[in-house]
């Protein structure tokens, strides 16, 4: 009824799996979310049962005469590509809600001023916002990782990911090489970085010298483009956008890593990026 509180009611299935209901809609940032009663696999991931030590199953057998086979196939099942971006998305939005709780709307919309359309551009705002956008001296993601390592509240696999995540950053990568269905081979054109990334739908619309502004998380041995502009560049425009941010770096070489992690410099590369999608935009509308 109109004018009541908000309601937030959950339960989990025997997978572990949370169905959570809120009222009205949009209320589920307003409450804390209670974390899943640990599975054993993941107690088994944390604790890091030894090859001779008693299996956490109970059979009393040996972990390595019984469950250690099982679970090296489920912790490789959790380093496919899927599954890291569903591991991804979920961690995504419990950060989110994090950073609401903790910081308030101000935060997200701070972040979205560095955008033009940034209800379109999900797909690099919300990593741009979570890992690189500060906010009271460091992103949210630092602080949720900071929070969850020592309430010991996600699993190593999680905590892994995050790490890698942080060690992110957001540059200019150029396509070198499209195999469509399956991969992408990326140069970062400020760092010199090479990268094959595991993409799907991109793969099938990108071409050779096609630049992207994106995000690329080395993970495992795999590599996954995690935030991407959603409008590529061709060649012309992207160098211009190289030009102004080798300039405000003051590089001509091969850029260190650690400066395009620089908030500063990521909101300007952001900035010359819409610029040039603009005029871009503005030429093509402008009849032959």
């Amino acid at each position: 009824q109109h004018g009541s509180k908000p309601v937030c009611e959950s339960y989990f299935d025997e997978n572990d799996t949370e169905v959570r209901f809120t009222y009205p809609c949009g209320a589920s940032p307003l409450f804390e979310v209670n974390n899943p009663p640990p599975s054993s696999s993941r107690e088994k991931e944390k604790g890091k049962v030894g090859r001779n030590a008693p299996c956490p199953c109970g059979s009393g057998k040996k972990y390595k005469k019984c469950c250690l086979e099982k679970d090296e196939a489920a912790n490789q099942d959790l380093r496919t590509p899927s599954k890291l971006h569903e591991m991804d998305n979920r961690l995504m939005e419990e950060m989110v809600g994090f950073g609401l709780r903790r910081f308030g709307e101000a935060w997200f919309d701070k972040a979205a001023e560095d955008f033009v359309n940034f209800d379109k551009e999900t797909q690099l705002f919300l990593p741009w916002s979570a890992y690189h956008f500060a906010v009271e001296g460091k992103p949210v993601a630092r602080w949720f990782f900071e929070e969850q390592e020592q309430g010991d509240r996600l699993s190593r696999t999680e905590l892994e990911w995050l790490r890698a995540q942080q060690a992110s950053w957001l540059s200019l990568w150029e396509v070198t090489e499209s195999t469509p269905g399956r991969s992408l081979d990326l140069q970062d054109l400020l760092t010199g970085e090479k990268r094959t990334v595991h993409e799907v739908s991109g793969s099938k619309t990108l071409v050779k010298r096609d630049v992207l502004l994106c995000r690329i998380v080395d993970y495992d041995e795999i590599s996954l483009l995690v935030g991407a502009h959603t409008r590529p560049l061709p060649p012309v425009q992207a160098a211009e956008v190289e030009r102004r941010v080798r300039a405000r770096l003051r590089r001509r070489r091969d850029v260190p890593v650690e400066r395009l992690q620089d908030e500063k410099i990521g909101r300007y590369m952001i900035a010359r990026w819409e610029e040039a999608v603009e005029e871009l935009e503005i030429k093509r509308s402008i009849p032959p």
